[in-house]
């Protein structure tokens, strides 16, 4: 798990659109983790994504960011 201290203020030009969260956690075998699971929700649909890989998670984000995406 990931903590942090301090956020940074949000980026004033940047919109809801460009907004994602992200939850990433090991998938384990044991005491050992093997690969990773993330989750991915688009703020501004509510469109949630489960991937496995990072070029699948870019994918969603890059998807999302693209004019005329709803």
């Amino acid at each position: 798990m990931l903590v942090f201290a301090e956020m940074e203020k949000p980026h004033p030009r940047r919109s809801p659109e460009e907004s994602f969260v992200i939850r990433i956690s090991p998938e384990t075998n044991g005491a050992r983790a093997e690969r990773w699971r993330a989750t991915v929700v688009h703020v501004a649909s509510g469109e949630r994504r489960y991937v496995n890989s990072y070029g699948d998670l870019c994918d969603f984000i890059e998807d999302r960011r693209r004019p005329g995406h709803r």
